[in-house]
């Protein structure tokens, strides 16, 4: 069966650009192409298109105007192979690029850089904490799990060993301030699986819900969970990316596509799961919080965050002792130490709560009456906008 591959339609996207109200588009259509080079008419040739634009978005070639205009703006192309671009559109192509004044065509940074060395050397120093008192590879070596495993109630399910989420790109910089983002949860769901490692929670969060699920269903993809939506939002608010569009939830960071969920940790305050058995309610005990606590400081001490926002009024109590409230900014945003460290803490309800304190949806009056203009104030204390 015949095949296309991105470089091969970038070719032709390039071949077909052209100049309109200062930008170069490519309003060609895809579909004929495929046709025309004998892809067969049907799911496949739609799946193939879907996937060769998404590749050569992820690569900061192009991008889409809207998740259904036909319109790719091009981004920083080679004049050369702009064909129907005049030899006076090609001059001032290349005079806008030679002008750091003027970005039109540029791949946008959103006022970000990332410290790659940094995260690599905090990923590593975390994946060592983890291995010598929590879980190596798949032998879980927590040396309080039989007094844990054995304070949960009768019917209650206990799942060991789920460790964090860390994007490799956490170690993120604005103005030349540190911006390194912690959401802290609970627990992991009941559908959770033991001993569950970091490579795992990645792929999970990352590939999984990042990159393969959507905020809003469509026909292709299937629809974040609450938790998890309530996530992007809340990182969305922090980057400074409006919309719910998935195409909208990547930063450009050295020239490089990076989807938000790349760009935060995700930490539970357990790292051991306690529910009542075929459900998802929470049965963490007592003995539970207090042994996990120091794996929890520990964790926090590694990664070293600047703003961290607590999912849940019960995480939020138990994680006090190592988030220690110093100064109350506004009612959920407080100033913490973390030994010795200035954190910004903002407690919220869980985006799954019932009724009014639900914020997994943009129009719910919790997110925009509280969780946003939260947000926005502890990114400015964050990075030194406000005193």
């Amino acid at each position: 069966m015949p095949t296309v591959t991105a470089d091969q339609l970038y070719r032709f996207i390039c071949a077909n650009a052209e100049e309109l109200d200062g930008e170069v588009i490519c309003r060609a259509s895809l579909w004929a192409e495929l046709e025309r080079r004998g892809i067969p008419r049907g799911p496949e040739r739609q799946q193939l298109r879907v996937r060769l634009v998404k590749e050569l978005e992820a690569r900061g070639l192009i991008k889409r105007t809207h998740p259904r205009s036909r319109r790719l703006l091009l981004l920083n192309p080679d004049p050369a192979l702009l064909n129907r671009v005049s030899k006076e559109s090609h001059e001032r192509f290349i005079d806008r690029m030679a002008f750091d004044s003027i970005e039109i065509l540029k791949v946008p940074t959103h006022g970000f850089q990332h410290d790659e060395r940094g995260t690599r050397s905090r990923l590593a120093r975390l994946d060592a904490y983890f291995r010598s008192n929590v879980l190596d590879n798949k032998r879980f070596v927590c040396s309080s799990w039989r007094q844990c495993e054995g304070s949960i109630s009768p019917g209650s399910t206990f799942k060991e060993g789920q460790l964090s989420h860390v994007g490799k790109h956490y170690d993120l910089e604005s103005g030349g301030q540190d911006l390194r983002v912690v959401i802290v949860g609970q627990e992991v769901a009941g559908k959770g699986k033991p001993r569950t490692t970091m490579d795992e929670r990645y792929a999970r969060v990352h590939d999984g819900s990042g990159l393969t699920l959507r905020f809003d269903g469509d026909g292709e993809h299937k629809r974040r969970n609450p938790h998890m939506r309530g996530t992007t939002l809340a990182l969305r608010t922090i980057f400074g990316l409006p919309g719910t569009d998935h195409s909208t939830e990547f930063l450009y960071l050295d020239e490089e596509s990076v989807h938000i969920f790349d760009c935060f940790a995700l930490v539970n305050r357990l790292l051991c799961a306690a529910h009542l058995a075929g459900t998802s309610t929470g049965k963490s005990t007592k003995t539970m919080l207090n042994n996990c606590e120091r794996h929890f400081q520990a964790t926090l001490e590694i990664l070293e965050p600047t703003i961290v926002i607590i999912q849940g009024i019960k995480v939020w109590k138990w994680s006090k002792n190592v988030l220690v409230p110093v100064k109350q900014r506004t009612e959920n945003l407080f100033e913490c130490e973390l030994a010795g460290r200035r954190v910004m803490v903002a407690p919220f309800t869980h985006p799954s709560a019932w009724g009014p304190d639900r914020w997994d949806s943009p129009q719910s009056a919790y997110f925009t009456e509280i969780v946003r203009p939260t947000l926005r104030r502890a990114v400015k204390l964050a990075t030194g906008s406000l005193p």
